[in-house]
């Protein structure tokens, strides 16, 4: 589990990031480039079909994937946005908290019991530095098994220099997946940085 000190850490990254680029854009979140966001969105979106679903978007930052969802799947049945940052929740509300059939929460995904969902998708909340050695192979699996039909996230591959975040090698995480689940998707051919992992039930 995320301790104390690691959510420290990460509120101190993003409030660096909101006072170098302000809490508007993706520079908040720690993107480089809206392409780049818009990249990993696209893999992610790919896990299934989304109408008809319920949705779990946890470490939702500005919730900057709801749109992209609602323009691909517009009968996505309901949409969870889960965010500890208060700022980056609050950007959310903003935002998105008056459509329908769309739900914000302050919680941390590792500790707080989900809400029931088909999806869960996770872009770049995955990719910061724990205390815990274990810390990634235990998100990947109370996710997944919260998820009721399948999960989708994404893991950095490499960093300059490892600190806030951190990179992983995309089979010894896929190789764990396949623990869990029969059907896993290792995409590692659209970034250079990134990879995603599709896992269904």
């Amino acid at each position: 589990m995320t301790s104390l000190n690691d959510s420290g850490a990460l509120f101190a990254y993003h409030r660096a990031m909101i006072e170098k680029h302000g809490n508007k854009g993706t520079g908040a979140l720690g993107w480089r480039e809206p392409e780049h966001q818009l990249l990993r969105f696209k893999e992610l979106a790919a896990i299934a079909d989304l109408n008809g679903c319920t949705v779990i978007d946890a470490g939702c930052g500005h919730a900057d994937l709801l749109p992209f969802l609602l323009e691909k799947y517009p009968q996505m049945k309901h949409y969870y946005g889960i965010e500890m940052m208060p700022e980056l929740l609050d950007k959310a509300t903003e935002r998105y908290g008056d459509l329908p059939n769309t739900t914000f929460f302050s919680a941390n995904f590792m500790t707080r019991a989900l809400p029931e969902a088909h999806y869960i998708l996770v872009c770049g909340s995955l990719n910061y530095s724990s205390g815990n050695p274990g810390y990634i192979f235990e998100a990947i699996e109370k996710l997944y098994k919260s998820a009721g039909r399948g999960l989708a996230f994404n893991l950095l591959r490499s960093v300059s220099a490892e600190g806030v975040l951190r990179a992983y090698n995309p089979a010894v995480i896929a190789r764990f997946c396949r623990t869990l689940s029969k059907n896993v998707v290792l995409k590692d051919d659209y970034a250079d940085e990134d990879f995603t992992v599709l896992m269904r039930r």
